[in-house]
């Protein structure tokens, strides 16, 4: 029996080790500028993260979570996550989770669409008589599997992407892989979102934005605090590093959270406020999330996110 629970300890840790390298050796460099789309797939769906600098990939389990880390999957009660958000440039997103338990807690599926509105763009003709306005969007349906492997979690998952421009569409898959490890009160984490995607406009090929994130979670002696931070490195040259902080309160009915984000390489991110805010009110199987993203100059970003967990 002994023998048994090692030997399954260590295929889970070679697994776990295996899932790691991968996110980092995938490749996640850089891009031209004009060759970015999809660029909905950067819009935060974790709200709760999203309050915390977006330092995700290693906090605390939520119903959202798979979006950030498809070993989040794992799950010991169905759930479900409706998140949305008014992000920039009048755009805004909307977000569907539904987490589903497997092998008694020790897995789960997680099933995930998103779809991204953008501000309509007039069209006229020639004369200047008016058109029917372009109406663009974007989406993504996917899903999510996590196993529990001894103190690490391993997931996977794929998307579907559609950008419809209106007057061009194009289709694509993109795939994740994460892994989570507990260590006593600590939590790491590392996810790539994203990988080995592409999206095809009539037979061109086009990269999307991937993400490689390394982070960790930390619940010191006492447990209403949670501290996360997290390095991130994007495809199209942004890397940044975040801090955040939660505070839970009220016997779990309050949640104030607080993140730092500090850019360590400029790109499309840099006009970003490098402060972000959020809370969490309701009770154990019902709860709001709320986060604030600051922007220098297209204004504010609000999200808010309703998750419900089964008992």
């Amino acid at each position: 029996m002994t023998m048994h629970r090692q030997s399954k300890e260590s295929l889970a840790r070679r697994v776990a080790a295996i899932a790691f390298l991968l996110c980092l050796v995938l490749p996640h460099g850089g891009a031209r500028a004009e060759d970015r789309v999809a660029s909905f797939l950067s819009i935060p769906v974790d709200v709760a993260g999203a309050g915390m600098g977006g330092a995700d990939v290693a906090r605390s389990l939520s119903g959202i979570a798979p979006f950030s880390n498809p070993a989040g999957a794992v799950a010991r009660r169905s759930g479900l996550g409706l998140t949305h958000g008014i992000w920039l440039a009048e755009q805004t997103v909307d977000a569907l989770t539904v987490q589903l338990p497997l092998q008694q807690g020790r897995g789960g599926l997680a099933l995930m669409g998103r779809m991204v509105r953008h501000a309509s763009v007039p069209r006229f003709d020639a004369g200047g008589a008016r058109l029917t306005s372009l109406e663009p969007n974007d989406l993504s349906v996917g899903l999510a599997y996590a196993a529990r492997l001894g103190r690490f979690r391993v997931g996977v998952g794929a998307h579907y992407l559609q950008e419809n421009l209106d007057i061009a569409k194009g289709t694509g898959f993109a795939y994740d892989l994460g892994v989570l490890m507990d260590v006593g009160p600590v939590r790491l984490g590392a996810a790539g979102t994203s990988l080995l995607g592409s999206l095809d406009y009539e037979g061109e090929s086009y990269d999307i934005p991937q993400r490689v994130a390394l982070g960790a979670s930390f619940r010191p002696g006492w447990r209403e605090v949670e501290l996360t931070a997290q390095f991130s490195d994007r495809r199209y040259g942004d890397q940044d590093v975040s801090f955040g902080v939660e505070w839970t309160g009220l016997r779990g009915a309050l949640s104030l959270r607080g993140g730092y984000v500090a850019l360590t390489e400029s790109g499309a991110s840099e006009s970003f406020s490098p402060y972000r805010f959020g809370f969490t009110v309701g009770a154990a199987s019902l709860a709001l999330d709320y986060a604030y993203v600051p922007h220098e100059t297209l204004g504010q970003a609000h999200l808010i996110a309703l998750r419900w967990t089964g008992r």
